[in-house]
């Protein structure tokens, strides 16, 4: 995997942290994980569709709940959305551990 990727799944990896530190709005965490996903360099496919299907469980939960004009997620959706970003930090951790880190090599 290049530098490059490495550094956007870290990259998804602190959005994650930032949302549940409640720095960021799951909006914003929902933008910036789709556009970290589609820039990444010639991912292994299967992977990367597995990243999507996460990614797009956050998606839904959130759609629905503008299109039913919830003020707040009930239960279900938060449980479905932590679920959702479980999923992606296993699926990023387990690319992460068969690579070596960019800072390695100084």
């Amino acid at each position: 995997m290049s530098d490059f990727n490495f550094k956007q799944l870290k990259l998804i990896i602190q959005k994650i942290n930032d949302y549940r530190k409640g720095k960021i709005y799951l909006a914003w965490l929902i933008s910036d994980i789709e556009s970290l996903i589609n820039i990444l360099e010639d991912p292994n496919e299967d992977w990367k569709a597995d990243l999507r299907t996460s990614w797009l469980d956050l998606e839904e939960v959130y759609a629905f709940a503008l299109a039913d004009e919830k003020e707040h997620l009930d239960q279900k959706d938060i449980r479905i959305i932590d679920e959702g970003l479980h999923k992606l930090e296993t699926l990023i951790g387990d690319q992460l551990k068969t690579i070596k880190s960019p800072e390695d090599d100084c």
